[in-house]
This record gives structure tokens, C-alpha cells and sequence, in this order.
């Protein structure tokens, strides 16, 4: 029927704009009570789907409703309602095209959504491209032509995340093979995060940006998908092509892992006796254990027996000694009791319930200790005056260590739900910027806090001192993982001289190849602290600064925000902010803040030179050097050692 289609508008789709690039915007005006009827009419009228309750929904009683327009020679009008673009007019001559915005209001004013194949393929609508039919996962039942309007949704996730215009009739896409054939199914009209969003996100009025918690920085997700890292969007699209080669790889590992495999066999029979005594019980007595995990779910269905703790504590004491990072040699000798809660506990598979050795063969820590050592895992040693057990070292080259296959641990759980809570208070703020931030600051919300995590890439020259104590060569390592590197190099060959260390061929090529220049003489002996400071030279620093949700990832040593006081028309007296933004900080944002603390007028402006393109200042009255240093410190949480100070002025023209 009428009210089943749309119609098709291909005469405009040359002019429509895909809003990849911000909005060149001009003047805008308020609309009133009249215009509001008037648009409802227009709403009833374009789109066959949508209701008189939808258009209401679309347009409420006494919104601030104002039209956008775009600067010559674009004719496009945007409607904007309490912040949020709703609608655009391509021509100026009243043909309406929502967009995301307005179908999170009214999912249903285009009728029955398309369906995308899997949450990853959203990364890619939301950077600009078109849905084609292999990413389809459904297309609604219906007859239809080209130019049909549709709103594009990702399974689990009700919330459209794109409009599109189809490029292929129901006919066509029917003879291309439907979802999951060939073709350029819909070509994206406007999209989550797109220009119009960005506009949203900059409205002094701070409107809703997201209309659940599956929308993240870099994709949408299923509900319930939203503690998922953004990055797993991106993985995910990789997930299936690994497949194939990690079974293969997996057969020809199968062997060298027997050995090892029986702890974990163990541990994955709790998890197959689980189900298949649910099947037998009531409804409701117990959850069933994660599929395919091999973990126990957080209500076991029955009283663990001694050989089903047993299994469980030595897989969590498998992975401690041979995943866990955080127990590294030089935090050895460890008494048994903080090796327990410290390490082996929170290694336990993810779901299953907290270990109690006295439920377990063992019954006494030193029992287990002593059953650790006998396995040759580790060495452990009791201390003759205490009668304490300690771990004193880490067997780290025993097949069964090497051969444990890792499971995700309670801590890794607590770690994902911690950051689900951490994103879901932030509320979303971190997507705001410009006007809106700047009011959020003047609101007195004080901005999330800064995380800064500071990796390294080992240089190609190091791959044979990692394979010679196997060690992963493409990893990302802490500052400390990396020292312990070396020293385990150092260890393992025996080249340790004392206070100074000899360096083997080896050794010497991962130090010097391509910094040393030709002729010069390859040394024979360094001191400890020259061994180390040159091996951490030879790896490529990365950072990844994390505030809120937004996380970005610095190639390079990070750059200090530099706070300068300077003289600027005469004997003005200002001080300069720059850097900022390495940081996840708004300049309009900061210089909201500095004004309000400062009590002084800031204003921003863009940096000059090619290498600053896109970089913009922060300029405050007066030389407050000393002050905006301490409010990035204890405001912004930007540590003392990334913000650079001059005081040009030498102190004068403090402000008070």
C-alpha cells in the first residue's frame, strides 16, 4: 500500500550532501508556533510510515526549534531541535530528509529498517562508506524502487546508526542474490558521528548525542555489547578470517600441548558435567556454564568436589606463573599467602567461584606450595625461623607453562565490568566539544580523569635477543617488562660480569647496529645502567591517552603542553597555552575554565605555521605561568613532567 513505500526522489540524489566535512554554517533563526504546525504537516506528508504521534515526537509542543543554514552556494536548511539536526532540506523548497536524530525519535516513520550483517560492519558506515549487499544481514520484505529511503540498524540494537537511499530495487536486489550478494545496496545519506552529529555535539545547549550505551566512539553494538573496548569492533572483523589458520595452528600445536592440557581438560570437564546436569534439574536451580569457555558460571549448579578444586586451583596457578605480568622476577621471593590473593585467586577462570584451598587436596597453603615445586613450576622455600613458605623463582622455560593454553580470568572480568561502570558514569560527556564543552565546563562538571599509558614497539634490530629467551617481538611492553628483557637475556646466557655486563654478538648487534658509525669499534663490556638505558633506546615509545571513553594513541614520545607568559601589542601582558589537545583537552574548554579560575579573559585562536594546521591556543590576560600550570595538574590530572613552563616575563604582571 501507499503507506508501505516512499517515494523515490532520484532527482535529488546528486545534490544531497553526505556531511563527511564540517558544517559551513551561517546565519540561523528561531521558528515559532506557527512554523512547528506547519513542519508536522510537512512530516505527515513525506513519509507515508510516520503518524500524527510521530510527528509530534519529531516536533514537540514549545521546543526550541530553529532553522541552520549553510553558507553559498549549499541550499541545504537544517532543522535543529533542542540541539539536535532532525531534519535537512537539500533544495530550501521544503523536501525534508531525516536524519539519525530524528529516527531515534521515531524509529518507524521509514518503515521497517535494514539490518546490517554484524555490529563491526558499523565502523565502516560511520567513517563515509556506502552499505553494500555483502554487509546486509537482512532487507525488509517489501517491493521497492531505487531511491527508497531506509534506516540502517545493527542487529540487538534498535537505534538506527544511518539513512540511506537505495541504489537497487527490490527486484535487483533479488537478482543479485539479496543479503549478502553483490552490489551497492544503499548509498549513506547522513550518519551516527558524521558532520551533523558533530554539530549536535557542539550545540551550546549540550542535547543527548547517543540514545543507548551501544554507541561508542568507533561503532555501534548490540545492547549489552556496550563493555565491549571500541577496539573490539575493529577486531572483530578480523576474527573470522583468523579462523581457518588458528585451527591449523592449533592441530600442529595439539601435541606439544598434552602434557600441559590436563589441568585444563580438567577445568572445561566442570563446565560439559555442568550442562549436562542442567539438563537433569530444575529449571532455575543453577545458570549454565559459558559456552565453549570452559569456565564455571558464578553460581555453580552443584558443591565443587576435592578433584574439581584441585583442577581449578592449579589452572589459575598455571596461569599466574605464566601469563599474570604483574609477577615479574624482581618481585620475587613472594611469601605463599601474598602469591594466593595477589595472583593465583584472581587467575582463576572468569565466572567460577572464589578458590578455597581448604576444599581442595591440599587443605594447607604449604601443602600446595610444596605440590608447586615438586610439579617444578617454581622454586618455593620455607623459611626455618617462620616456618613460612616462599616462592623465590619461576620456572618460566617448564613445558607446562609453555604449554598452557590462557583462559579469561576473574580479574580481566572485573576489569570489563569496572570499565563498563567508568564509561556509563562518564555519560557520555568526553563526545561533546567546542560551545558544548565550554558549557560543560562553566556548569562546574570537572572533566574525566586522564589515563596515560605508556607502551613500547621493540626495534627490528631486537628480534633475535627476544627469540633467544621467547619472547614475543611485535608485543607493546611496559617500561618495565622491557627492562626485564635484558635482564633476562643477560641471565639466561650467562653474561653477567658483576657491575658490568659482557655483550655477545647478539646482544651487541640489537644495541649498536645502525648507530655506531662505520669504523667504529663495537664495545666488549658496558655497565648495567648503559646496558639498559641503550636497550630501552633501541624501542619506539608509544602512548595511549585515555580520558573517559575517548582514547587516543600517540606514536612517540608524548609532547608537553607549554604554558608561556609573553608581551603581545605593546606592553600587554598574556600568557600562551598550546599543546593541549595531545591531552583530550578542548582549547574552548580550557579557556572557559581559566576564565572562571583566573578570573581573566581567555580567548582561543589557531596556531600559525604548516606543522600546526588544525592546532589551536589558549591566550589568557596577564602572566599567570604558575597558576594555569597547577590547574592542568590538579584540574586536568596532566602530569608535572608533560607541561613545560617560561616565564618570559621574569614574574612581572602576576596575575593576582
Amino acid at each position: 500500500s501507499g503507506r508501505d513505500r516512499l517515494p523515490r526522489r532520484g532527482i535529488l540524489r546528486q545534490s544531497r550532501a553526505m556531511f563527511r566535512k564540517p558544517l559551513p554554517t551561517t546565519g540561523a533563526h528561531k521558528l515559532g508556533g506557527s512554523d512547528e504546525k506547519k513542519l508536522r504537516k510537512q512530516i505527515v506528508a513525506a513519509f507515508p510510515c510516520a503518524g500524527e504521534d510521530d510527528a509530534m515526537a519529531l516536533v514537540p509542543k514549545k521546543a526550541e526549534l530553529s532553522l541552520q543554514k549553510l553558507a553559498a552556494p549549499s541550499r541545504t536548511q537544517i532543522y535543529v531541535g533542542d540541539g539536535q539536526p532532525v531534519f535537512y532540506d537539500t533544495s530550501g523548497k521544503g523536501d525534508l530528509f531525516p536524519t539519525v536524530f530524528a529516527l531515534w525519535r521515531a524509529p518507524g516513520m521509514l518503515g521497517e529498517p535494514v539490518s546490517v550483517l554484524g555490529a563491526p560492519v558499523s565502523k565502516f558506515l560511520i567513517s563515509g562508506a556506502d552499505l553494500m549487499l555483502p554487509g546486509v544481514g537482512r532487507v525488509p520484505p517489501v517491493e521497492f524502487g531505487r531511491g527508497r529511503l531506509f534506516a540502517v540498524v545493527v542487529p540487538g540494537n534498535p537505534a538506527p546508526i544511518a539513512v540511506g537511499e537505495a541504489e537497487m530495487s527490490s527486484a535487483e536486489v533479488r537478482d543479485a542474490g539479496g543479503a549478502g550478494g553483490k552490489g551497492r545496496f544503499l548509498k549513506i545519506l547522513t550518519a551516527y558521528r558524521d558532520a551533523l552529529w558533530d554539530y549536535a555535539a557542539s550545540h551550546a545547549s549540550r542535547p543527548r548525542l547517543v540514545p543507548n550505551e551501544g554507541f561508542l566512539e568507533k561503532g555501534v553494538v548490540p545492547l549489552g555489547g556496550a563493555a565491549h573496548d571500541d577496539d573490539d569492533v575493529e577486531d572483530d572483523m578480523e576474527e573470522d578470517e583468523e579462523v581457518d589458520e588458528d585451527e591449523e595452528d592449533n592441530e600442529d600445536e595439539e601435541a606439544d600441548r598434552e602434557e600441559a592440557s590436563d589441568v585444563n581438560d580438567a577445568v572445561a570437564g566442570l563446565s560439559i558435567e555442568a550442562e549436562g546436569a542442567d539438563e537433569g534439574a530444575d529449571e532455575g536451580v543453577a545458570e549454565s556454564v559459558a559456552e565453549g569457555a570452559g569456565v564455571v558460571a558464578d553460581q555453580t549448579p552443584h558443591q565443587l568436589t576435592v578433584a574439581e578444586m584441585d583442577a581449578l586451583i592449579e589452572s589459575a596457578v598455571l596461569q599466574a606463573l605464566s601469563r599474570d605480568k604483574t609477577l615479574t622476577d624482581k618481585s620475587l621471593p613472594m611469601l605463599g599467602t601474598a602469591f594466593w590473593s595477589r595472583h593465583v585467586n584472581p587467575c582463576r577462570p572468569a565466572g567460577a567461584p572464589p578458590l578455597d584451598i581448604k576444599r581442595s587436596s591440599h587443605k594447607k597453603m604449604s601443602a600446595l606450595l610444596k605440590h608447586v615445586h615438586k610439579m617444578g613450576w617454581a622454586t618455593c622455600k620455607e623459611d626455618k625461623r617462620t616456618k613460612e613458605t616462599a616462592v623465590t623463582a619461576i620456572v618460566r622455560t617448564h613445558p607446562d607453562l609453555r604449554n598452557h593454553v590462557p583462559h579469561e580470568t576473574a580479574a580481566d572480568a572485573d576489569a570489563v565490568a569496572a570499565a563498563a561502570e567508568e564509561q556509563e558514569r562518564a555519560g557520555r560527556v568526553d563526545f561533546y566539544k567546542g560551545a558544548a564543552a565550554a558549557a560543560g565546563a562553566a556548569e562546574g562538571g570537572k572533566p574525566q580523569p586522564l589515563r596515560l599509558e605508556e607502551t613500547y614497539k621493540p626495534h627490528v634490530n631486537l628480534t633475535r635477543v627476544l627469540e633467544a629467551i621467547d619472547a614475543p617481538t611485535d608485543a607493546l611492553y611496559t617500561g618495565q617488562e622491557a627492562r626485564e628483557l635484558v635482564v633476562k637475556y643477560v641471565s639466561v646466557k650467562g653474561l653477567d660480569a658483576g657491575k658490568s655486563v659482557t655483550l655477545d654478538p647478539q646482544l651487541c648487534d640489537a644495541l649498536f647496529k645502525g648507530v655506531l658509525k662505520k669504523g667504529d669499534a663495537f664495545p666488549t663490556h658496558m655497565s648495567k645502567s648503559d646496558v639498559t638505558k641503550a636497550w630501552l633506546n633501541r624501542f619506539h615509545p608509544q602512548t595511549a591517552v585515555v580520558r573517559g571513553g575517548t582514547r587516543s594513541v600517540k606514536k612517540g614520545a608524548l609532547q608537553p603542553v607549554r604554558v608561556e607568559s609573553d608581551r603581545r601589542g605593546g606592553d600587554r601582558r598574556i600568557t600562551r597555552v598550546t599543546g593541549m589537545e595531545a591531552y583530550l583537552i578542548d582549547p574552548e574548554e580550557l579557556a572557559r575554565t581559566l576564565g572562571s579560575k583566573l578570573a581573566t579573559a581567555c580567548a582561543t585562536g589557531e596556531l600559525e605555521g604548516i606543522k600546526n594546521v588544525g592546532k589551536r591556543e589558549v591566550v589568557a590576560q596577564g602572566n599567570a605561568v604558575e597558576k594555569v600550570a597547577r590547574i592542568l595538574a590538579e584540574w586536568y590530572g596532566v602530569p608535572s613532567r608533560f607541561v613545560e613552563t617560561a616565564d618570559k616575563l621574569k614574574g612581572k604582571g602576576k596575575n593576582k
